[in-house]
């Protein structure tokens, strides 16, 4: 952490930063600073949390950890080159990386060739290098060229070695994957220029066996992706909704990882999930035996009698059709009862099935306790 001397301008057009001020720095702000003598715990979270919170407030500091802190950076002069040096300028035109300090490189070399700049200076290149920005990205050949005070990442060689678009509009450039479009990064717009912030940059980019996808402040949760280790195909069978298996292999067309564990063995869900009913008869045999049920209204004009609803029996067999006026649906039960035992008296037969919508009008209590006293179904 710096100390108060570095609160202290060094052009006389910035501004001091006020000691009220959430940014400022007092004497006993240093890295070795307990704020809470008890130690976080998997038991003691919410006190510990509870704690911090009163701590933070009370200093000053928890603007920072909500994310609403100010950023004095833009009210200095030397803001745009603070930047420079501590994030990465997304850049279209530059056709390597270049980095301003030797801290980025990893196994450098020396190197005595030189390098064009944006302002068509030509400089000399100090060092040739690999620059960790995570764990599972590294840029390769990056150029360290002491005289030149920014860090570049080239947009061409980012498309050729990991395939990554650049997607630009006014506020921000985002970088995303070419096939998936998953997002990896976003660079804000800051005068004119797209600034990567390294410290809120933690990429996961593997060629091999996983997804494309970032992990990025709290405070912009739309842009997390979650990271997965491999394909496994049952667990994405699962995931997806237990859909056909030419759905996975589709799906690997697409994807430059491989599906493990796939398997030929049929899932113990899908038989049970996406099985289905046995059909119904397409029609009974004998007359008099099987009848379709079902109630048409009200309609909006009364007949000369005075009903609005009518009720439709159908024989299943030879379609012969009854039609019934009815003022209300409780009347659907008793005609029901005059119909079954006028077919009684006219067949000879007892209706042995009845098919419906399974209305109100024939779903109830007396409607079941009928059917089930005369053996129908």
């Amino acid at each position: 952490m710096a100390n108060n001397n570095e609160n202290v301008p060094q052009n006389a057009n910035d501004q001091k930063i006020r000691v009220d001020s959430p940014l400022y720095l007092h004497s006993s702000d240093h890295s070795s600073l307990v704020l809470v003598t008890d130690l976080l715990t998997e038991h003691n979270y919410i006190p510990w949390s509870r704690s911090m919170m009163i701590v933070l407030e009370a200093r000053d500091k928890l603007s920072f950890v909500k994310g609403n802190a100010c950023n004095v950076l833009t009210h200095f002069s030397n803001s745009v080159l603070f930047k420079g040096c501590d994030s990465w300028i997304i850049d279209t035109g530059a056709s390597t990386h270049i980095c301003s300090s030797m801290k980025f490189l990893k196994s450098s070399v020396p190197s005595n060739t030189s390098v064009c700049l944006p302002d068509n200076t030509t400089k000399s290149v100090h060092s040739i290098g690999t620059v960790i920005l995570s764990d599972t990205l590294e840029l390769q050949n990056c150029l360290y060229v002491p005289s030149f005070k920014y860090n570049l990442l080239s947009v061409s060689k980012l498309a050729k070695e990991f395939n990554i678009q650049a997607v630009f509009d006014s506020k921000c450039c985002i970088l995303q994957d070419f096939k998936t479009s998953k997002v990896l990064a976003v660079a804000k717009e800051a005068n004119g220029l797209y600034m990567l912030d390294s410290s809120s940059l933690s990429f996961h980019l593997n060629n091999t066996n996983k997804v494309s996808g970032i992990d990025v402040k709290q405070t912009e949760p739309s842009l997390v992706n979650s990271l997965v280790t491999g394909f496994n195909s049952t667990l994405w069978h699962q995931r997806l909704g237990h859909p056909y298996d030419i759905v996975i292999k589709h799906m690997m067309k697409f994807s430059d990882s491989q599906f493990s564990n796939v398997s030929e063995s049929p899932c113990l869900v899908c038989p049970i999930a996406k099985q289905c009913r046995l059909p119904f008869p397409s029609s009974a045999s004998v007359s008099a035996e099987v009848f379709h049920l079902d109630l048409w209204g009200p309609y909006k004009t009364k007949t000369m009698s005075g009903p609005v609803y009518f009720l439709t029996i159908v024989d299943d067999c030879s379609r012969y059709t009854w039609t019934y006026l009815l003022s209300t649906k409780s009347q659907v039960f008793t005609i029901f009862k005059i119909f079954y035992k006028m077919v009684f008296t006219q067949f000879g037969k007892f209706i042995k099935t009845i098919r419906s919508d399974n209305g109100t009008e024939f779903v109830n209590v007396n409607f079941r306790d009928f059917v089930l006293q005369n053996g129908m179904l």
